[in-house]
């Protein structure tokens, strides 16, 4: 049965074991809405439920809560265009889609570790428990090639200290899906001179625009991608709601 506000998510669903959709982006859960969304909710059965909302719509939170959803954090979208982008590609610079040591592939693993800890599943307690697994999942898939993208690092020593995954969108556009940094390495530079190189490569690959998806609770990263020349274009909420 197609839903009129719901999407269904078919890896959540699959990966957390609970059937998991997403309010439709053009959908507003207002009062019009709520009685077609709890009827889905109960005619299919469903579990947890995503939903984004501009952050300038205000007047449906007390809502929202009522419904039982739970605001997450604020997601915020950062850009930068490539047209011309003119910096050294630093020694250090691996791809990392051509590795096939299984050391380095468990020096990531522990990169996105600690990179899921700020992740919106990480901050939900229903989901967390799955979230170390669903980074690994996500980093093999892109160096696999199962992803088409752009995966850099910078290795140091026989060690990665650094991982970008850039996910290809078409129109040469890409999206920055995960950065990491290893904790005795940040503060140094090291996450700058990764980011630089990494755009100077897309960018001689013919991408002319970089979006970044992160959370506004990452305070670390938004103050990063800013010094990095990305501009702030949209905010929204983050909820999510699951069966009680």
């Amino acid at each position: 049965m197609k839903s009129d506000i719901l999407e269904i998510m078919e890896w959540d669903s699959k990966f957390f074991g609970k059937k998991t959709a997403r309010v439709a982006e053009e959908i507003i859960l207002d009062k019009d809405n709520e009685t077609k969304l709890l009827a889905e909710i109960k005619n299919e059965k469903f579990e947890t439920i995503y939903y984004w909302q501009g952050s300038s719509l205000t007047e449906n939170l007390k809502g929202l809560y009522r419904l039982g959803f739970e605001l997450i954090d604020i997601e915020v979208i950062l850009e930068k265009r490539l047209a011309k982008y003119e910096k050294n590609v630093d020694e250090h610079l691996i791809d990392l889609t051509k590795i096939k040591n299984s050391q380095t592939l468990k020096q990531l693993y522990m990169l996105a570790q600690k990179l899921s800890q700020k992740s919106r599943f990480w901050r939900d307690v229903k989901t967390r428990f799955r979230v170390e697994e669903m980074y690994r999942i996500w980093i093999k898939r892109f160096i696999g090639g199962t992803d088409k993208g752009w995966c850099y690092g910078l290795k140091i020593n026989n060690k990665v200290i650094s991982m970008a995954i850039f996910q290809d969108e078409g129109e040469e556009k890409v999206v920055l899906k995960l950065v990491a940094v290893e904790d005795d390495f940040r503060g140094r530079g090291w996450g700058r001179k990764m980011m630089d190189s990494s755009l100077v490569k897309l960018a001689a690959d013919g991408i002319g625009e970089v979006a970044v998806v992160t959370q506004l609770s990452n305070i670390i990263a938004v103050k990063f991608y800013l010094g990095c020349g990305f501009e702030l274009k949209s905010a929204r909420y983050i909820f999510h709601w699951h069966r009680r």
